[in-house]
């Protein structure tokens, strides 16, 4: 599935609900969202560092690509080293290096620490969704 789409919807479901959708967009990193959508589906646990970052970790190997210092309020990023997909809760100046892979859609706000989630590929591309 993965290099397929340009774009992927990716669903963050908490006890059924879906508590954010996330767009990756392999223009912006092809590797690392390549990386991330194959390691899907994934059940993981959110934890927060630094604050401000929301993460799960990944059992693929992240590179950079592209590497950003900075994130804004919604960045989706690959924490590249340490393998971990995260999500920036507000602007932020990274102490790690990232690369910025995709933005929240919806849900930000109910993103925090210390949730048991799964991560699901659950659209693209319009068209292209298998």
């Amino acid at each position: 599935m993965a290099g397929a789409l340009r774009t992927y919807l990716v669903c963050i479901t908490s006890g059924g609900a879906v508590l954010a959708r996330l767009r990756l967009n392999s223009s912006w990193a092809p590797r690392n969202v390549d990386s991330v959508v194959s390691a899907l589906p994934l059940r993981a646990r959110t934890f927060e560092v630094p604050p401000g970052l929301v993460c799960v970790q990944l059992d693929r190997r992240l590179v950079p690509e592209r590497p950003v210092t900075e994130a804004r309020e919604g960045d989706v990023l690959a924490v590249t080293g340490l393998n971990y997909l995260a999500v920036a809760k507000t602007r932020l100046r990274l102490r790690y290096k990232a690369t910025l892979i995709g933005r929240v859609e919806e849900g930000l706000e109910r993103l925090v620490p210390s949730l048991n989630v799964v991560l699901e590929v659950c659209g693209g591309d319009p068209g292209q969704v298998r």
